[in-house]
């Protein structure tokens, strides 16, 4: 019987836990657009299960396919953990604005905002 409700409640916890990061990860997912005219601009593109692809503005238009740029982890309430493809982690601070359609994400080194792409 103890097993039991051991089990039980390591499901329940378990359960929590994932319905509390996946809530925090819900705003991000989706294809958001880093228009840097020096570079022609690209896409992040936030998926399920913390994948992160990419895709350039021109890779779009000639129908290449998505980059895979590694993953991401929303930690908390304004920092989210990237990992590339090379296993490197970063963390940075990230902040939405007007409700939701703008993403900043910066640390000491760099500043990257998004406009959230609606299809």
């Amino acid at each position: 019987m103890r097993r039991v409700v051991s089990v039980l409640l390591f499901i329940v916890i378990l359960g929590l836990a994932l319905t509390g990061c996946s809530s925090l990860a819900k705003p991000f997912l989706g294809k958001w657009d880093y228009d840097f005219v020096e570079s022609g601009g690209f896409y992040y593109i936030f998926e399920e299960k913390g994948v992160l692809r990419s895709q350039t503005h021109l890779g779009e238009a000639m129908n290449k396919p998505l980059l895979d740029m590694g993953t991401y982890e929303v930690i908390d309430e304004d920092t989210i953990l990237l990992t590339d493809t090379f296993g490197v982690e970063k963390e940075y601070t990230y902040v939405f604005e007007k409700d939701g359609t703008n993403l900043t994400i910066s640390d000491a080194e760099y500043i990257m905002s998004f406009t959230k792409v609606i299809d």
